[in-house]
């Protein structure tokens, strides 16, 4: 009889220790669709603000006049200039 008793309170030994592992694993479980459901809403906000920032630099880039005419060339001042006097 005392070999069944020992191998009882052994076998619910292990039983705790699987239901505390378990508990473990579950509250891990549970975190993590925590941080799919915060990395999910931080994508769409960032493909949000994506969209944004690409409807601001569009905007920016239809706004912009790129048929500018050309500068000018550079003049070198002719020499009878400095030769005025002479």
């Amino acid at each position: 009889m005392a070999g069944i008793d020992t191998a009882s309170k052994e076998q619910a030994a292990r039983l705790t220790r699987i239901n505390q592992g378990l508990g473990q694993l579950e509250s891990v479980v549970r975190q993590n669709a925590t941080y799919a459901g915060e990395s999910a809403s931080a994508s769409d906000a960032l493909s949000g603000q994506a969209d944004q920032l690409r409807r601001i630099f569009e905007r920016y880039h239809d706004s912009r006049d790129f048929s500018a005419p050309p500068l000018p060339e550079k003049q070198d001042p002719s020499p009878a200039v400095y030769n005025k006097g002479h």
